[in-house]
């Protein structure tokens, strides 16, 4: 998510990544300036549905972000501009993350599903075994197939005899 708005009085967040990094101290976060300092009614989301932001692709790293955030001139303002602004890592809040300051965030989301950077760094859970639980599978193994040749040897050696 694109950090765009926040309430906080000093324009930052804080996000807590233990979920996502194991790093326990909390991240500043930073919400697009000129969304910020421009006064826009935040109250008013249908103002944010015609913006649009240009990002990289969705990859693993999650210590890097580069993007551009276009907001279009509205026929309706007094001067006709159009807002753009370089996006970075300190713009973003990522899946797993915890908003750790008061207040409230309005962003945008940008990767859902197995986009999200958190789904991307999953790995194909294995099973844990030591050399002893190793050795002790193969052993188990070893015996039941002697066992059953056994078997049949006795069950053979049985059919002669009688």
């Amino acid at each position: 998510m694109v950090c765009l708005y926040t309430t906080d009085k000093s324009t930052t967040a804080y996000i807590r990544t233990d979920q996502l990094d194991g790093e326990t101290d909390w991240k500043v976060r930073r919400p697009v300036i000129s969304i910020q300092n421009e006064m826009f009614d935040y109250k008013d989301i249908g103002n944010f549905f015609n913006c649009e932001i240009h990002c990289e692709p969705p990859s693993n790293k999650i210590y890097e972000f580069q993007g551009i955030f276009t907001y279009p001139s509205h026929p309706n303002d007094a001067v006709q501009r159009e807002i753009r602004e370089a996006l970075s890592l300190e713009n973003t809040m990522w899946a797993n993350t915890v908003l750790a300051s008061q207040g409230f965030v309005l962003g945008l989301i940008v990767y859902t599903g197995e986009e999200t950077r958190a789904q991307m760094n999953q790995k194909k859970i294995r099973s844990k075994m030591c050399l002893l639980d190793m050795e002790v599978n193969f052993l188990s193994k070893l015996l039941f197939g002697l066992m059953v040749m056994l078997s049949a040897i006795i069950t053979m050696l049985n059919g002669f005899t009688g």
